[in-house]
């Protein structure tokens, strides 16, 4: 295993770095490796509804609510789409399902913006 301070090449039984002494921690490095499986296995089409809710903000021209709305459409998105313990089509139909409710309440919360300026 490498350590990830000094890139020196350790044995596979190791705990620390046999050059600096660095603790090499393994429970860390499997997390890591099982979150870049996950993001390396995620649809192309996943990536189609999040720039979809991503958009939000920049239609808007900013504005905490507006980014709030986008980037929580996109976490759900992507949530969404990397289960893998759903099928495919019911996957699809959350990302779908997530996008429509990000707009709508951009829709409705720009809104009642509007309607609570004019009053």
């Amino acid at each position: 295993m490498k350590c990830f301070k000094c890139m020196t090449l350790n044995g596979p039984e190791d705990d620390t770095c046999v050059s600096c002494g660095y603790p090499l921690d393994r429970a860390g490095l499997i997390a890591k490796l099982e979150k870049a499986e996950k993001v390396r296995n995620t649809p192309g089409w996943v990536y189609f509804f999040a720039a979809l809710c991503g958009a939000v903000p920049i239609v808007a021209l900013g504005g905490i609510i507006p980014i709030g709305i986008g980037v929580g459409g996109v976490t759900a998105c992507l949530a969404v789409g990397r289960a893998n313990s759903l099928p495919g089509v019911i996957r699809l139909m959350g990302c779908i399902g997530v996008t429509i409710a990000c707009w709508i309440l951009f829709v409705v919360s720009m809104a009642m913006i509007a309607k609570a300026i004019r009053s």
